[in-house]
């Protein structure tokens, strides 16, 4: 959705930016831009592994016109539900990706270079997240974009969260939150019968993009609320 009173050339960027979401999902094929996918590695029998809390990124984090810094931005991150686990694989294991990580995970190879740019021109300066496994199966994967400026923020939000509404293959979650959100989930479950959806909200110079994977076919409504509401009430 665009927000009216545009600052001055942005509404142009935008729209170039979104076309190129459309031509990813007409070329590619995928049931979304941003997608992601539930761990296949942890189960409740794995062992849990410590992640690593050394942030890496490709993008200077420390640079003096970061708004908020690595540290700042995995604060604001909640706290996992009690009784869940992390995810045991290398995504789970990572707590601070660097942009080509989360760029290679999300989105196809041919699109990567173009991706990367467009963060960079937001002016993307970390990214934080956090993964888990809920006691009823439903898993999550919480991520968190700091920028240099809000319009950075602003431009990340729109431009994801509009190339997701317009998938065929998604339909909008009726949501609210206590800043400006958008939710979507998949119209079927994937093959190993997840049901994902995806919620985005925006605050200041970060932006808050949540994952979850409902497992047996049946979209988990409450826990992606629940989730939702509490880590956008942080950022």
């Amino acid at each position: 959705m665009l927000i009216t009173g545009e600052r001055s050339g942005t509404a142009a960027r935008r729209a170039g930016l979104a076309a190129v979401a459309t031509t990813i999902l007409l070329v590619t094929g995928c049931s979304t831009v941003v997608d992601g996918h539930p761990s296949a590695a942890p189960r409740p029998t794995d062992p849990v592994r410590t992640p690593t809390v050394t942030p890496t990124p490709d993008f200077p984090s420390s640079s003096p016109s970061a708004a908020v810094t690595p540290a700042q931005l995995n604060g604001k991150l909640m706290a996992a539900p009690a009784g869940s686990i992390p995810w045991g694989d290398n995504w789970g294991d990572t707590t601070f990706p660097t942009v080509k990580q989360f760029v290679n995970r999300e989105y196809p190879p041919q699109n990567v270079s173009t991706v990367i740019t467009e963060f960079k021109e937001q002016g993307l300066t970390s990214i934080t997240h956090r993964t888990w496994i809920a006691k009823n199966g439903t898993q999550a994967d919480v991520v968190l974009f700091a920028f240099s400026s809000d319009g950075g923020a602003e431009d990340r939000y729109e431009i994801a969260s509009e190339a997701q509404g317009n998938n065929a293959g998604v339909v909008s979650v009726p949501f609210s939150a206590s800043h400006e959100a958008a939710a979507y989930r998949h119209s079927t479950a994937d093959r190993d019968g997840y049901v994902t959806a995806i919620v985005y909200s925006h605050s200041g110079p970060v932006v808050v993009e949540i994952f979850t994977y409902s497992p047996k076919k049946r979209f988990d409504a409450a826990s992606t609320e629940a989730w939702s509401k509490a880590q956008i009430a942080r950022i």
